[in-house]
């Protein structure tokens, strides 16, 4: 009996060596996501919420869970899923409900549930999730212009991943939603979403932008008087050691640029600069206008955009969220060709949409400064909105909006 169990996990060693984590993890999910389709005893009045990989209690999820909580909490029973400990406190501290993904109980909501929304991907609920079967919102995390998953794809590499889409896929979803018309084609090009099941409902974090929030409801340890301007530096993340290395040559140029410490002095401005989490740098020291933020310095994303009074940022999709705000906006790549050596393609909208206030040298960067408050840089805001941001349910309550479509439609048919 020993013998056999040992020939049995030496050979799923071999498996597990011959494939990837996530290839392996897909196998097992073709079998287990596809049987919990099966469950009959699902309750359309349980949802569950995820994001990150079920690593944080961050973006579009938090948003629309805690705005059930708050007013749907008797037609609704709203339950938070993470593998992360110290995230689970902040729920429960809030006085939400939820679970870590794979206690019992977890599992058992997981098996249970029938509405599940996340913002990454299906892992948002588990590396071999239990919500097959429950109808999967994807309300994503936002889309720029960079190609990403089905985009990338040409040719017959397009029918290999729809084939394997259909038995198992960790963009997995029912419902998408989209805050354009714009939008709604890029998922479809994406995620080879049916464009009948994406719905115009805007994206529920940035319910954020019109809350009454202080600086110091957002930023801790870090002081910013409020006679001062903030510009944000927003930057997207860069791929391994080689994009930690050239984030890190980025900042440290901006931190020892003369000029722009004394434009920035000049202007009663502080440069606050937010790297993607999981982007890598030393400790560098920071000048009197210049402070790299960490993420325990910030308590909501959402919420230092909502405090900057000019966005600077590159590739990243948090500008077409900023837009919403009718501020500047800023582009600077002075990496622009590095960045695409180990990233996919742009869309073509890009180069034109964002070359309106793009930089590319700290000199251009400062110069644009500068003239913040005497140029039109509000031209490039515009245009994005209208590309980004449906019209016709700006300035609305997206966590609402994503409501009623599940539970006042979709549920309901």
């Amino acid at each position: 009996m020993l013998k056999r169990i040992e020939i049995i996990k030496k050979t799923a060693m071999i498996i597990y060596t011959l494939f990837s984590k996530r290839k392996f993890l897909w196998i097992i999910n073709v079998l287990v996501f596809n049987l919990c389709r099966i469950i009959p005893f699902r309750d359309n009045k349980l949802w569950v919420f995820g994001a990150y990989g079920g690593r944080k209690y961050e973006d579009n999820s938090r948003a629309l869970f805690e705005h059930i909580y708050e007013f749907h909490k008797g037609e609704i029973r709203p339950v938070w899923l993470t593998y992360n400990k110290d995230e689970l406190y902040k729920v429960c501290e809030a006085g939400y409900e939820g679970y870590l993904i794979n206690s019992w109980k977890g599992k058992w909501i997981s098996i249970r549930c029938g509405v599940a929304y996340m913002t990454h991907g299906i892992d948002d609920f588990g590396s071999i999730p239990l919500v097959g079967g429950a109808l999967v919102v994807a309300l994503w995390h936002g889309v720029g212009f960079k190609k990403i998953y089905g985009a990338t794809y040409q040719g017959y590499k397009i029918r290999i991943m729809r084939i394997m889409n259909f038995f198992f896929s960790w963009t997995y979803r029912n419902i998408t939603c989209a805050t354009s018309e714009y939008t709604r084609k890029q998922f479809y090009i994406r995620f080879n979403t049916n464009e009948n099941n994406t719905y115009i409902t805007g994206q529920p974090r940035n319910d954020f932008f019109s809350k009454a929030i202080c600086r110091e409801e957002v930023l801790t340890d870090i002081k910013i008087p409020a006679n001062k301007k903030i510009i944000l530096y927003m930057p997207t993340y860069r791929w391994g050691k080689e994009g930690n290395f050239i984030m890190q040559k980025i900042v440290n140029a901006l931190i020892t640029n003369i000029r722009l410490n004394d434009i920035l002095e000049r202007m009663n401005c502080v440069f606050l600069i937010k790297l993607h989490p999981v982007t890598l740098l030393n400790d560098m020291v920071c000048s009197d206008n210049i402070f790299v933020l960490k993420d325990r310095n910030v308590r909501s994303s959402q919420g230092l955009l909502a405090i900057a009074d000019c966005l600077v940022t590159d590739y990243s999709s948090c500008f077409t969220d900023y837009a919403l705000l009718n501020r500047p906006i800023i582009f600077f790549t002075p990496d622009h060709l590095e960045y695409l050596k180990n990233a996919t393609d742009m869309d073509k909208e890009y180069y034109a949409l964002c070359s309106i206030n793009k930089t590319s040298t700290i000199d251009e960067l400062v110069d644009m400064i500068h003239h913040l408050y005497v140029g039109d840089l509000m031209k490039q805001t515009d245009e994005i909105n209208k590309y980004f941001n449906d019209i016709l349910i700006r300035n609305t309550c997206y966590s609402e909006n994503v409501y009623k479509l599940i539970y006042g439609k979709i549920l309901k048919k």
